[in-house]
């Protein structure tokens, strides 16, 4: 198997266990309109991660449920900052708060986060911590983020933090929690929670350099941008290229690591991050 068939392959199975878990006649409809047009980049991650750490076949079922707890807990994320932000558009289509009110898109976050802890809850407490934990982390970057607009904290020395705990946790905790899945050691567990977390950080970057090329003035990014350059840099864009690239070959590094065992999936650990970034950085290209 070669990598694009994995993520094809891959992709397939979470939509379907996604269907499998969003079934009940009275959310589906607004749930489904939130996970609608994601990339599933996460729950590609935690499967990538299961596959790396020696999963089987007889464990596939399980990783695929916390993939799909991870992708929900994503998409609520994405449904509140929506909200908070004030954005109109989502993946090309009216924001889920536009279309059918805040009050209804806040409880349809909700509703993801509770629908993802119970699917991690059922593979086990130490899965399910790790689901919080990462949740804790995202909602203080955000919060974070938000002292950066009120002008309490400076953009430009709060970027790493920020990015690392509102985004990164979440492809941290995606990679930990197909680690556990596969009952993999805990040296191992930590070395591939480290690994997506350089990949969260690199395509977090990607997705600041695009948002800088189209203009969002309200992104983190552009106000990093309206503070002035990190010392030495020449510009912002120069800035977070050279971090997105060093990260990438960290990412990289960790990946080639002599603690992760031979398989025909440890080489898609290597080419993940590099195929998370590109898709980003087409966009800026174009």
């Amino acid at each position: 198997m070669d990598f694009a068939r994995f993520i094809e392959g891959t992709r397939a199975d979470i939509e379907n266990a996604l269907r499998r878990r969003i079934s009940g006649p009275s959310d589906s409809e607004i749930l489904w309109r939130m996970l609608e047009g994601g990339k599933r980049l996460r729950p590609l991650l935690c499967i990538l991660s299961f596959r790396a750490c020696g999963g089987t076949d007889e464990n596939y079922g399980g990783a695929l449920d916390v993939a799909a707890a991870v992708e929900l807990g994503h998409c609520a994320s994405l449904c509140h900052d929506d909200i908070v932000d004030r954005d109109l558009t989502r993946r090309g289509k009216p924001a889920l708060w536009v279309e059918v009110g805040i009050p209804e898109a806040l409880m349809a976050g909700h509703m993801a986060i509770s629908l993802g802890l119970q699917i991690s809850l059922a593979q086990g407490a130490e899965i399910a911590k790790t689901f919080l934990e990462a949740w804790d982390l995202s909602l203080r970057g955000g919060l974070m983020e938000i002292d950066v607009r009120k002008g309490q904290r400076n953009p430009v020395t709060s970027y790493s933090d920020i990015i690392a705990k509102k985004t990164a946790s979440l492809f941290s905790g995606a990679s930990k929690v197909g680690t556990q899945v596969a009952r993999a050691p805990p040296d191992l567990q930590r070395l591939i929670e480290d690994y997506g977390m350089a990949v969260g950080v690199a395509y977090q970057i990607a997705d600041d350099l695009s948002e800088l090329h189209e203009g969002k003035a309200g992104e983190l990014s552009s106000m990093m941008a309206k503070a002035g350059n990190p010392k030495g840099a020449a510009s912002i864009q120069g800035f977070l290229r050279g971090k997105m690239e060093a990260t990438v070959k960290r990412a990289e590094k960790l990946s080639r690591d002599k603690g992760i065992p031979e398989s025909e999936f440890k080489p898609f650990l290597t080419q993940l991050p590099g195929h998370f970034v590109g898709q980003i950085l087409e966009e800026v290209r174009g």
